[in-house]
């Protein structure tokens, strides 16, 4: 595999790392029941976490099978 666009895997990178720090402290600065009803603590580093995986997906590329 063979990273096509530098700029969209250090933006995806960034997201990614951002998106997880924000998740953990609004995991660990409540209980846990508070998984049970949706949160906006928890609406942005979910959108973080997807639009993330979409970069980093983005910019890879496989090789191409010639027949």
């Amino acid at each position: 595999m063979k990273i096509q666009s530098i700029p969209m895997f250090m933006s995806g990178l960034v997201i990614l790392i951002l998106s997880v720090i924000m998740m953990s402290f609004a995991i660990f600065q409540s209980s846990m029941l508070a998984w049970l009803a949706p949160e906006p603590r928890y609406y942005i580093p979910t959108i973080g976490l997807i639009l993330s995986m979409f970069l980093l997906a983005c910019c890879y590329s496989s090789p191409s099978e010639e027949r």
